[in-house]
């Protein structure tokens, strides 16, 4: 089969309709960047050829554009059979499908809907789902042939029950017969009658299945019967147990209870005595509490008659010290009052001497004004000069047109274009040798003008013309006109007269006769712009930062209006500004550094004087709070004794006295709780817990002995119930059943395990043909194989029906995964693979290979090899149409290319 063209729209990238047209017969490269849409082409092809055009499901739903409500539609023309077709194939709301057969000029229906799909399936050889997308593996020819992108790249091709026939006659085979491949599907329905073709597990709906299903239930069936035979000996005996178990409760629970109301006696005398030592504690503690307020109120009254002492011996200190500072205070704000005095007059001679030097800096800085107005009025003057030179420049250049250097260049070009036609068209014109008898004139007519000769037996004419005729007028004779016939020569002169054409254009827009005065206009006006480049670089040269005359005007207005406003500051003309004297700015200067220094250090000495009488304030102030603050506190204390002593008459030693009796009432509370539990068992606590514990396992012994009657009254029930089944006869009955089921089922497995070896037997004949029909293929993969590694000891290994089994190296015993080698080699086995299958495949007519960016993880040597490949299949027998992203890699190979971004 050969692609002519291929149209898509609404698929995925491709919104709009993109169409690939006249494809050639032997190689087509589609490049593009990266989401260009090339692998979406690919997949167009696989929907088009290998899916029911009214598929339906998410998959399908995928290959609709993003965000839109479009549906794909595919138009392919192909040949197949020697035939050309027209496929267009539509998906989800417009789904259709229209096969045509071009007759002539045009395309005639030949199918639509299922049967169009149908035909289009057996040009493929593939197989349609009962729903959703086709697998790779159902795809046929594409399966063996194409690779793209996303999972199936890397999916070994393999071949199909469906596609053997095909095969065969590719390769001229006949091992298998078609009665040979009915036996087999006899044989495959036989199977699948009794087995699960996948799994080789017996099928669940199989008679077989359901015979042993019957004769588990029957096994079952008998088995719950024996139990429940076996279970009446069980209950029998268990029953027998229980009773025994029961007595011996009913013993046990008698002793238990006796030992209970002894323990519960002892309870209470316990219960007894912690009643009084409760109420002991309770008075110990009130006891307790009471000696712990007066203790409070006796330690408080110790505190605060010390906080009195002490607020009363620091408050004689504080004083003492205060007395001694405030004599200091007092000096040192007299020293600080001094120290001010003279600062202020320093201030005064500094202010003095500053104004001096201001006045002389600004005398000095009036003058250096002045003198750089006058730079700038002399640099004015020049530069305005120059400024007349380059317009007059200017305007002598402007006066004349004046030729750019391409003009001028392309004038000496046409004029030695000129020069070459004329010597060729001298060396194809005409010349003409006249030798007249006697003397005349005569008068020689070219194309290059007229020219008046005197000829004679000792003066010939000769003349050469680069025209392609010559005339000679000879006075009361007549007119000669000789033509040249020569082809060459008036293709000469025409390009002669188009060069000439040419130059006379430029000439004249230059207003010059020739190109020596072009020339010389040229050089004149480069001369000219020389001289104004000087001028300006002069002019540049002398405004320097300033971009223009007007600007360096402006600042000297600008500087002239400074240097009056500074003249009338100093009360100065500015005519008499040069003679003004100025002050000795050294002498002021250091005047002003000596006051400035004296000046900084009376006022460091200031500082000095008031951080220390600032230190003496503060602490005259600390003190005087100190003082204050301690007279408070003993203030304070005093009145918090009063409050202490307020309860016992305001007399100390009344509070001594009530807080000794409490003392003593404490220890008299404490005497009696602790002869009270002396007299409490060690083992109080544990009697109650002892009691409460034979109490419960009492309780769970009573409730043990009630559920054990109610098992013995089960047990009885159960057994009386069982007795009146009659299991015996029903055991008989069953085993009988099972006898029957037993025989039939054991028939049943001994067909199902001869069926089960005649499908093994038949399929291993069939993979040994299928095995010696594709031995061809796998020597030419082979061949193939060596031919792009250059490594002899290596051999792909193939299964049966053509899949990669692995890669056999000859020093390894078994074959290596395909999977265990880099990506790159994987690409390159799986392409080299497809190349041979195509080989045998196009022995009628030539088929389609569709390679998707397949050689990106090939290194250079081998694509090479690979690529030499490719050439020659399409030359030989296949169309190939590759995608990529890095056309550059296949540039070496002939054949068509379409730019896909630029049809997008």
């Amino acid at each position: 089969m050969l692609l002519n063209s291929l149209q898509v729209a609404g698929l995925r990238c491709f919104r709009n309709p993109v169409a690939l047209t006249d494809f050639d017969e032997r190689l087509n490269i589609i490049f593009g960047p990266n989401e260009t849409g090339k692998s979406t082409l690919v997949w167009g092809l696989i929907l088009a050829f290998c899916n029911r055009h009214d598929v339906g499901g998410e998959q399908i739903l995928a290959y609709r554009p993003w965000g839109t409500d479009l549906s794909p539609t595919i138009e392919v023309e192909f040949t197949a059979g020697g035939k050309r077709y027209r496929l267009e194939k539509g998906f989800l709301d417009q789904a259709q499908c229209i096969l045509s057969e071009k007759a002539g000029d045009r395309y005639l229906r030949l199918a639509d809907g299922k049967r169009a799909d149908e035909r289009v399936r057996e040009f493929m050889l593939a197989r349609f789902p009962a729903r959703g997308l086709a697998k790779g593996s159902d795809w046929g020819l594409a399966h063996l042939l194409w690779m793209p992108q996303d999972k199936e790249r890397f999916a070994s091709p393999s071949l199909s029950r469906h596609m053997e026939d095909h095969f065969r006659q590719a390769v001229g085979a006949t091992l298998f017969t078609s009665r040979d491949n009915r036996l087999l599907q006899l044989i495959d329905d036989r199977y699948a009658a009794v087995f699960t073709p996948k799994t080789g597990q017996i099928s669940a709906k199989s008679e077989l299945n359901q015979v042993r299903t019957q004769r588990r239930k029957l096994e079952a069936e008998l088995k719950e019967a024996r139990d429940r035979l076996e279970n009446i000996s069980v209950k029998s005996s268990q029953l027998e147990t229980k009773e025994k178990q029961l007595y011996q409760y009913q013993q046990a629970i008698q002793v238990m209870e006796k030992n209970l109301t002894l323990l519960t006696a002892q309870v209470e005398t316990v219960k007894e005595l912690k009643s009084q030592i409760t109420t002991a504690e309770a008075e110990q503690k009130a006891a307790v509490e009471t000696w712990r307020l007066l203790q409070q109120d006796w330690d408080q009254v110790q505190a605060w008659t010390k906080k009195s002492q002490d607020a009363d011996r620091i408050m004689k200190d504080r004083e003492k010290e205060l007395a001694s500072i405030r004599p200091l205070v007092k000096k040192l704000q007299e020293q600080v009052t001094a120290k001010q005095v003279d600062i202020v007059d320093l201030t005064k001679a500094l202010k003095s001497t500053n104004r001096k030097l201001t006045h002389a800096y600004k005398l000095k800085q009036s003058q250096d004004l002045l003198t750089e107005i006058n730079k700038i009025k002399q640099k004015y003057t020049a530069a305005q000069q120059l400024e007349k030179d380059i317009l007059n420049f200017q305007t002598e250049l402007s006066q004349k047109p004046v030729p750019t250097l391409e003009q001028l260049q392309n004038a000496q070009q046409q004029q030695q274009q000129i020069e070459i036609y004329k010597g060729q068209a001298r060396a194809q014109g005409i010349q003409v040798d006249f030798r007249p008898d006697r003397d005349f004139k005569i008068t020689v007519i070219t194309d290059e003008g007229k020219e008046e000769h005197s000829v004679g037996p000792k003066h010939p004419l000769t003349v050469t013309a680069t025209g392609a005729e010559i005339q000679l007028e000879i006075a009361n004779v007549g007119t000669f006109t000789i033509k040249s016939g020569a082809a060459e020569l008036k293709e000469i002169l025409d390009q002669l007269s188009m060069a000439k054409d040419r130059l006379a254009a430029i000439l004249q827009t230059c207003q010059v006769e020739s190109v020596a005065d072009l020339q010389a206009r040229y050089n004149w006006a480069q001369k000219i712009q020389q001289q104004i480049d000087n001028l300006k670089l002069k002019q540049a040269n002398i405004l320097g930062d300033h971009d223009s005359i007007d600007e360096l005007k402006h600042e000297g207005i600008v500087k002239n209006q400074q240097l009056k406003q500074q003249c009338q500051e100093l009360g100065i003309n500015i005519a008499d500004l040069n003679a003004a004297l100025v002050a000795d700015t050294a002498e002021l200067e250091q005047q002003t550094k000596d006051l400035e220094i004296k000046q900084d250090k009376a006022q460091k000495e200031l500082e000095a004087l008031r951080k220390e009488l600032q230190d003496k304030l503060d602490r005259q102030r600390t003190l005087e709070q100190e003082i204050n603050e301690h007279q408070t506190l003993k203030n304070t204390a005093g009145e918090e004794l009063k409050k202490c002593l307020a309860n016992y008459r305001g007399d100390k030693q009344q509070l001594e006295q009530s807080l000794k009796k409490a003392q003593d009432d404490k220890e008299q509370k404490t005497r009696v709780l602790t002869q009270l539990k002396n007299q409490l068992p060690p083992d109080a606590d544990h009697l109650e817990r002892t009691a409460a514990r034979q109490k419960t396992e009492l309780v769970k012994k009573q409730q043990e002995t009630f559920s054990l009657r109610e098992e013995i009254a089960g047990l009885r029930a159960e057994i009386n119930l069982h007795s009146e089944e009659g299991l015996y006869s029903k055991i008989g009955e069953l085993e009988e059943k099972h006898e029957i089921v037993q025989g039939h089922y054991r028939w049943l497995a001994a067909q199902a395990q001869a069926i089960k070896l005649l499908y093994q037997l038949a399929h291993a004949r069939h993979e040994a043909m299928l095995t010696s029909l594709t031995d061809p293929i796998r020597e030419g993969i082979n061949d193939l194989v060596r031919h792009v590694t250059d490594r002899p000891n290596r051999r792909l290994e193939l299964a049966a029906d053509l899949s990669l089994a692995g890669i056999n190296i000859s020093n390894e015993e078994l074959p290596q995964p395909i999977d265990a080698f880099s990506i790159g080699t994987q690409e390159q086995m799986l392409l080299l693979t497809r190349l041979a299958l195509a080989h045998f495949l196009s022995a009628d007519e030539r088929q389609l290979v569709v390679l998707d960016d397949s050689l990106v993880n090939s290194d250079s040597w081998r694509r090479q090899r690979i690529l030499n490949l490719l050439n020659k299949a399409a030359a030989d027998r296949m169309q190939l149409v590759i995608l990529t992203c890095h056309p550059d890699m296949y540039r070496e190979l002939p054949g068509k290319r379409y730019d896909l971004a630029s049809l997008m």
